[in-house]
């Protein structure tokens, strides 16, 4: 087992090569917007994941510490 923490650059590699079994994410109860002309990196970036099917995931479970989740899916 190797835990990954990359960034959106290569956790969509890893994702688009089928490398990724489980995805750990946390929610927290910020919004935060883009406003035009900024970039901010999303989750994955630089692969269409939904053409190759690869997206779909299973929720394996979901905690809650105060306003944060914790959720678990298997790829």
């Amino acid at each position: 087992m190797i835990l990954s923490e990359a960034g959106p650059h290569v956790f969509g590699g890893l994702l688009a090569a089928g490398l990724v079994d489980e995805l750990f994410l946390t929610v927290s109860p910020v919004v935060a917007g883009r406003a035009e002309g900024v970039m901010r990196l999303a989750l994955v970036e630089g692969r269409d994941l939904l053409e190759q099917g690869r997206a779909a995931a299973r929720l394996l479970g979901a905690r809650r510490d105060g306003p944060q989740l914790f959720l678990r899916y298997r790829f």
